[in-house]
């Protein structure tokens, strides 16, 4: 995973930046960015519209950064990114395979109960 910085168009360059991942994880990013101008975080993550972008902890805009990476615009100093996947099909995959489950239990206890009453 590479994650580059991109400075808007200024008339100066800045002094320094830098991005630190501190955590990669399936799903989740956590990066760290501190810059001396407005710039885009961009990371080799493929953009799709089920990822999350936050910023300092507050929802933040997640854009195409070369056609087809996340980019995330953050401002000017040092700043906690976060990129999270959340795909919808997870969580219909996931009630879809508690449901049975639920069922079970739930049939398992009245028959349960069924027995006691006699």
């Amino acid at each position: 995973m590479t994650v580059e910085v991109q400075r808007e168009i200024t008339s100066s360059p800045p002094d320094a930046e830098a991005v630190t991942l501190r955590s990669f994880e399936p799903n989740r990013l956590v990066l760290e960015a501190d810059t001396t101008t407005a710039a885009f975080v961009v990371c080799s993550e493929v953009y799709y519209r089920r990822w999350e972008a936050r910023v300092d902890g507050r929802p933040a805009p997640l854009l195409r950064g070369d056609h087809v990476l996340c980019a995330v615009p953050i401002p000017t100093g040092k700043h906690a990114l976060e990129l999270r996947f959340r795909p919808k099909t997870l969580r219909i995959g996931l009630v879809i395979s508690l449901a049975p489950i639920a069922g079970s239990v739930l049939a398992l206890a009245l028959a349960r109960d069924g027995k006691r009453g006699r």
